[in-house]
């Protein structure tokens, strides 16, 4: 545990070390949310007759814009470091260490993670005052946050995995950074979309990068048991990304970094 420990201290460290530009990028990560809020409002505004049977209230909408989009800041990693360590060949420092390649990275993410979550707890702390949120309903929070951490950097060590085979995967990457910003509902509620979408986004996990905990810290219900189904998708993406892992380390270790 120590080195773990250390792991998360010095991704810690670094993220922490260029203050201003740590807080400058957090900053920066609230205008897609502020962008989508103003959009709702011209939205709400221009048609008076939406109501809740149709759309959502504003004063809903605008607490789940806020709520999907803080969870999604702080469980987004780095997509592209994995797949840059497997083409450049800097993988191979990490093979001779006694610590897994894999291992490392998730307790080096998880640095990241902590540190998104640290700087994200003065603004959720005022939306919870100001919306009135329990505890209950944060410690819950918090605890999605790092399930659905847990299932995005499974579909990251997936993706880059392919990079043993496929030398250039980016296009992949922004395929999938697409879809997550679609079916995770930090632009529309997952709810609100057409039946086919809903079904589609019911059958992946993109749901939990936003949109199932958003609902849930507004209404205050645990809908179909979304705790246990975030840990079936981690135990089955856990499977798929050794499966591989391993065999691309094969092809790896035979034609080299």
């Amino acid at each position: 545990m120590d080195a773990y420990r250390q792991i998360i201290l010095n991704r810690v460290q670094y993220e922490v070390r260029y203050k201003f530009d740590l807080i400058f990028r957090l900053l920066l990560s609230f205008i897609p949310t502020v962008i989508t809020a103003l959009v709702w409002g011209a939205v709400y505004r221009s048609n008076h007759d939406l109501s809740y049977e149709v759309f959502y209230s504003y004063n809903y909408m605008l607490k789940y814009i806020i709520f999907a989009n803080v969870f999604f800041n702080i469980i987004k990693i780095n997509n592209y470091a994995i797949s840059n360590d497997i083409r450049s060949g800097d993988l191979n420092r990490y093979l001779l260490r006694p610590i897994r390649y894999v291992v490392h990275k998730l307790w080096s993410d998880f640095g990241g993670f902590l540190v998104n979550l640290l700087f994200m707890t003065i603004p959720l702390l005022a939306i919870a005052f100001i919306f009135r949120i329990s505890l209950i309903q944060m410690i819950s929070f918090l605890i999605m946050s790092i399930l659905s951490f847990g299932i995005m950097f499974l579909i990251v060590i997936i993706l880059s995995s392919l990079t043993f085979w496929f030398m250039e995967v980016s296009f992949l990457f922004a395929t999938i950074g697409f879809v997550t910003s679609f079916l995770s509902g930090t632009l529309v509620p997952v709810s609100i979309m057409p039946d086919f979408i809903r079904f589609i986004s019911n059958l992946l996990p993109f749901r939990f990068f936003g949109y199932e905990a958003a609902v849930y810290i507004i209404t205050g219900e645990m809908r179909n048991l979304i705790l246990l189904q975030q840990l079936a998708w981690i135990c089955f993406l856990y499977l798929v990304s050794k499966i591989l892992w391993r065999k691309g380390l094969i092809v790896y270790g035979a034609f080299g970094g």
